[in-house]
């Protein structure tokens, strides 16, 4: 049997003291809570934005997916970078473009500027993501340990955002949401700068001298399975960006306070269930927990429609959390552990979420407008299991 030599052990991370480790981690920990934080304060933002500069509903659209877009865009040269310059350059680089973006959205008068502005902010925020990864990954290398850190900072990071967003809007203005991204991206750049050349998950990174080796590497094929099993979990979470906000208010005429407080209470599902998770991952695989996951979402989704009040729909809603943290998290591990712990499992990872999270609310609105508020309920649910049939045969193939 060939042997497999792991990243730990060719760039010495397992060695390493832990005193070695904390560093690097705490500021990819801060550095996540940071991105996220200004990815979710837009949300409150947007109606103001568009009164003041009188945009069209389609311009407001665009106005997140251009932010997507340059995310999207933005992970192919991060995961690139971050294994030839280290994940703290990487950041850097991404907090320059953040805070770059944020200025021109903060004194934005007109539609194309505000969008080139999205363009760069979705691209720096993007750099930062991968980069924090990759660290996070290099230090939690077991399997499940990564995503699930990963996904409880990021949801704190939302919470924050969802609170701050919404409270600068209302007690100053939407442009002071962008001021807030201009701190960020400072923050952000500050921490890059300050952590390059520290410890040993920059140099495992950025040494070009350290090569990992793995042999019995999986086929494309899989590889490209798990793909696509990740990019139908984040189209899955259009549900929370779109058709819960069109189901509460179509079916109950609910307020957008809320439905806010609908959309927060998913949130807080995220951060409860995001360790418990991490433990079921760890100790079943990733590949039995994301098929759990995939049909944990699908009769969630399905019990929306069974809710018979607006209050209701948080029982089903905080089945869906589960489902689809249990779902994201694995397909997450998946690619991470078969992209060898590296740049390549990380680009690979965030490529697959942003292409769903740009065309799973763009689907999932056009389905409702041409089929009723209801069906993507009823959509995403077979999607999901007919995902899960076509990709279990293939994905058990390899241990997970």
């Amino acid at each position: 049997m060939a042997q497999v030599e792991s990243i730990e052990a060719v760039a010495g991370v397992s060695a390493a003291k832990p005193y070695r480790l904390a560093l690097p981690l705490a500021m990819a920990a801060v550095a996540t809570v940071l991105a996220y934080w200004a990815i979710d304060s837009s949300s409150p933002a947007l109606t103001d934005l568009k009164d003041d500069l009188a945009f069209s509903s389609t311009i407001a659209g665009l106005v997140f997916s251009f932010f997507f877009g340059g995310r999207l865009l933005g992970n192919f040269p991060a995961a690139r970078l971050i294994d030839r310059v280290g994940p703290a350059t990487t950041a850097a680089a991404g907090g320059a473009s953040l805070m770059i973006g944020a200025a021109l959205a903060a004194t934005a008068t007109n539609a194309p500027v505000i969008l080139v502005a999205r363009l760069l902010e979705g691209a720096g925020v993007a750099f930062v993501i991968n980069a924090a990864l990759l660290s996070i990954l290099r230090a939690r290398p077991g399997a499940g340990a990564a995503m699930t850190m990963f996904t409880f900072l990021s949801t704190v990071g939302g919470v924050f955002g969802i609170v701050f967003g919404g409270g600068l809007t209302e007690a100053i203005s939407w442009r002071a949401v962008f001021v807030l991204h201009l701190a960020i991206g400072a923050g952000v750049l500050a921490l890059g700068l300050s952590g390059r050349n520290r410890g040993p998950l920059q140099i495992a990174s950025a040494d070009h001298a350290v090569q990992t080796v793995i042999e019995n590497a999986p086929p494309r094929s899989l590889v490209v399975t798990g793909l696509i099993a990740n990019f139908l979990v984040f189209v899955n979470y259009s549900v929370w960006a779109v058709a819960m906000p069109l189901y509460a208010d179509e079916r109950f005429d609910a307020s957008p306070e809320q439905i806010s407080t609908l959309l927060l209470t998913m949130t807080i599902g995220h951060l409860v269930l995001a360790y418990p998770v991490g433990a079921i991952i760890k100790r079943y695989g990733s590949i039995p927990s994301l098929m759990i996951g995939n049909a944990i979402t699908a009769a969630s989704m399905v019990l929306v429609l069974t809710a018979p009040s607006l209050w209701m729909l948080v029982p089903p809603l905080a089945i869906y959390s589960l489902g689809q943290v249990a779902a994201s998290n694995a397909a997450g591990d998946f690619l991470l552990q078969r992209g060898g712990r590296g740049g390549k499992g990380v680009g690979m990872l965030r490529l697959s979420c942003d292409l769903g999270l740009v065309l799973g609310p763009a689907a999932v609105g056009a389905l409702a407008d041409i089929a009723g508020y209801r069906s993507p309920f009823l959509a995403l649910p077979i999607l999901t299991v007919a995902g899960a049939v076509l990709t279990i045969g293939r994905l058990k193939r390899i241990p997970a």
